[in-house]
């Protein structure tokens, strides 16, 4: 079992980048916003808002401007050991001269027999225990995603940042991703940070939704999703409730409906 999920507060965050002109462009301008243990929350924003510069900051892959991201009452300084990030781009976060299992192993600091069997329990926790000596190149693009959440789930993660993760695969392969990602939260407890581009996504996955603002980014509106649980892909979909929670992301984000 994940150790007890911590909080996510972020306070004011800022962050600015070097700019073509020589000064600085402002991506990040004073967001903040608060998960609570165990929640899953997806974020919504135009393209180029700044949604993975500021995964990015939350995980400590870059270092805020000012500001404070706090992970169960302590500030986070670098990259928290508590935190797994899954990207969209499977490809690049798999490494094709390991086995599926090597992979999931990569990175634990733990005995190898021990490693070894929390990878192999990671991947029969995604469906892929007869694939641990298969390479990425070997199967699917929808296992190596999951293969890429294996290993969160390995390094016992109790906040688990995703960046797009099914951008990348077909609908169908999409629809069944969302639904196993849904049953390993439910399960494990990780509190989970969701960026998308995908509205109905954000909706079906989520008990919140925030929507960023454009550039310089801050927390424009939050949609507390209040759907029942389990979720169906049909019936869920189907509710006029989830019909209302889409056409509101949609009205914030500026796309007719």
């Amino acid at each position: 079992m994940l150790s007890e999920a911590p909080g996510l507060e972020c306070v004011q965050l800022r962050k600015s980048f070097p700019g073509p002109d020589g000064g600085m462009a402002q991506i990040i301008d004073g967001l903040s916003f608060t998960i609570e243990p165990g929640q899953f929350v997806s974020v919504l924003g135009p393209s180029g808002a700044g949604k993975t510069t500021l995964l990015r900051c939350i995980t400590g892959l870059d270092t805020v401007d000012s500001g404070e991201v706090i992970l169960g009452g302590r500030t986070t300084k670098g990259v928290a050991p508590e935190t797994a990030v899954v990207f969209q781009d499977y490809s690049k976060s798999l490494f094709p001269w390991l086995t599926l299992e090597r992979n999931v192993m990569f990175g634990l600091r733990l005995p190898k027999a021990e490693a070894r069997e929390r990878a192999r329990e990671a991947l029969e926790r995604v469906g892929l225990i007869d694939f641990v000596d298969h390479y990425p190149w070997q199967v699917s693009g929808g296992m190596q995603q999951r293969t890429a959440i294996a290993r969160a789930l390995a390094r016992q993660s109790s906040l688990v940042v995703f960046d797009e993760p099914f951008a990348a695969v077909d609908a169908l392969t999409r629809i069944q991703q969302e639904d196993g990602l849904l049953g390993l939260w439910s399960e494990f407890g990780f509190t989970a940070l969701f960026v998308t581009h995908d509205v109905d996504e954000a909706v079906y996955l989520s008990d919140r939704v925030l929507i960023l603002a454009p550039r310089p980014t801050f927390v424009a509106k939050e949609i507390v999703i209040d759907l029942p649980r389990p979720r169906d892909q049909v019936e869920t979909r189907s509710l006029p409730e989830f019909q209302q929670y889409r056409a509101e992301a949609l009205e914030m984000l500026g796309v007719a409906h």
